[in-house]
Order: structure tokens, then C-alpha cells, then sequence
């Protein structure tokens, strides 16, 4: 009996052995394996200082690739804008303002009897070179229907300046004859000149409807995906996320080492900010 008792303790003491010298090595700093020196591993300091530049790392990756895609996409759109559809736009606003104020100087050279040294007078001539320029600038950059619509207006210009020219002639028919005082002749066909440019169906009509083709052809282009202020929220929050991220580490560095600023962090949250910028 004595013999089994003590085989028996014998046994219990080499079963304990193994736990005792663990609690001694995890007690001493020696590395434990196991699940339990994972978890370790992931608390200490120099684990979450890692995964914070991870998480950094990320976020100014986002960042960059968000800002990249969203100014050359951007820059895509005004440039189409700026070349194409703004122009064309303010080329038909500009020959519509040149024609009717064409059609003002012609009436003002009428009836102060300008007309008899002059004609319709220099500024209708003019206005008529600038509207002129006009259409040309926007052929250039018209296509389709916008085509069509141009060879009507250039018809219609044609014959308004043709009947400003029997106007004018009319007009010194009248004064050769000495009907100075009521030119009926060429008050006529000068009517008849700015019915066809004022009518409905007229020359600024026409014009008008080409406006509203220029137009719908820049909002749309206006309206792009790439230029939608969804966009720029994603962006403003990749540098949130960056920069509340900055912030995070920058506490725990303060919380842990007593550091109350941190230089890189500080140069990475200016350049975030320039970026954002």
C-alpha cells in the first residue's frame, strides 16, 4: 500500500511539472505559443502602432486614387466644354445680339437721314461682319441638326440683307426724287427686312433655336457623371478618413509616450490637407 501511494505522487508531480514550468517562462518574458501569444501580440503597442500605419496606408491610397480619378475626369469634361459646347453657345448669343442691333443702326441711319450719305450706316455694317463671324466660328463647331439649322439662318441672312440693300435703294430713288420728306419706298422694304428678321420663323427665330441646341448640348455635358458633387463628398471623406486617422494615432502616441506632437504626422496631416485643398 505504501509503494502505490507513493507511485502515485510521483505521477501527479510530473503531471504538474509541464504547467509550472510554463507559468515560470510566461512569468519570466520568454515567448509563449498558442493562441495566447496572438492575442499578445495583436495588444502590444508595437501591434497596434502596425496596424494604424496599415489603416493609414489604406486611407492615402484611397485618397490619392479618388483625387486622381476625379480631376482628370473633371478636367475631361471643361475641357470638352471649353473647346466645344461654351463656344458654340456664345457664338449663337453673339451673332443673335449682333443682328438685332443690324436691324436698330439701319432704322436709327433711316430716319436721321444718315442713309442718303451712308446707306443703313457703319455700325449696321459692322454688326453685320461680327454676326457673320459669328455663324462661320459656329459651323466650325456645329454638327447634325445644328448643320441644318445653320443653312437656313445663312439663307435667311442673304435675304435680310438684301432687302436692307433695296431699302437703301429705295431710299435714294426716293430722295432723287425729291420725296425726301416721306420715302415711302424705302421705309417699306426696310419693314419688310425686319419682318424677316423678327417674325416668327425669322432670322433671330432660327437663331434662337439653335441657341436651345448649343444649350441642351452644354447642360449636358454640364451634367456628367464626373462632375456630380457626390463625387467630391467621396473625396472630402477619403480625407476625413486620413485625417481622423492621423488624429487617432497622434492620441494614442500622446497617450502612450507622452508625445505631444508628432512631426510626421503633422507634415502627413499638412499634406492631406494641401491635397484636399
Amino acid at each position: 500500500m505504501q509503494r502505490c501511494a507513493v507511485i502515485s505522487r510521483g505521477e501527479e508531480m510530473k503531471s504538474a511539472a509541464p504547467t509550472a514550468g510554463a507559468a515560470v517562462l510566461e512569468a519570466s518574458g520568454q515567448p509563449v505559443t498558442g493562441s495566447g501569444a496572438g492575442r499578445s501580440e495583436r495588444q502590444s503597442t508595437p501591434g497596434r502602432l502596425r496596424r494604424r500605419f496599415v489603416m493609414m496606408l489604406v486611407a492615402t491610397v484611397v485618397l490619392w486614387v479618388t483625387a486622381t480619378v476625379i480631376v482628370l475626369a473633371l478636367n475631361g469634361t471643361v475641357q470638352s466644354v471649353r473647346s466645344s459646347a461654351s463656344p458654340a453657345y456664345l457664338n449663337v448669343l453673339g451673332a443673335h445680339a449682333a443682328l438685332s442691333d443690324a436691324d436698330r443702326a439701319a432704322w436709327q441711319s433711316f430716319r436721321a437721314g444718315e442713309a442718303r450719305f451712308t446707306g443703313p450706316g457703319l455700325q449696321f455694317q459692322d454688326d453685320i461682319t461680327n454676326a457673320s463671324q459669328d455663324l462661320q466660328r459656329l459651323a466650325a463647331l456645329s454638327g447634325g441638326a445644328a448643320s441644318q439649322q445653320l443653312e437656313t439662318v445663312s439663307g435667311q441672312l442673304v435675304n435680310y440683307q438684301a432687302l436692307v440693300e433695296q431699302a437703301d435703294a429705295a431710299y435714294r430713288t426716293d430722295i432723287a426724287l425729291r420725296a425726301a420728306d416721306n420715302p415711302r419706298l424705302g421705309y417699306a422694304y426696310l419693314g419688310y427686312a425686319s419682318d424677316s428678321m423678327r417674325d416668327p420663323g425669322g432670322l433671330l427665330a432660327t437663331i434662337d433655336e439653335l441657341a436651345v441646341l448649343d444649350q441642351r448640348t452644354l447642360q449636358g455635358q454640364l451634367a456628367s457623371p464626373w462632375a456630380e458633387p457626390a463625387l467630391f463628398l467621396a473625396f472630402a471623406a477619403a480625407g476625413l478618413l486620413v485625417l481622423g486617422t492621423i488624429l487617432a494615432t497622434q492620441v494614442f502616441l500622446r497617450h502612450m509616450f507622452r508625445r505631444m506632437i508628432s512631426p510626421p504626422l503633422l507634415l502627413a496631416a499638412a499634406l492631406v490637407c494641401g491635397l484636399m485643398a
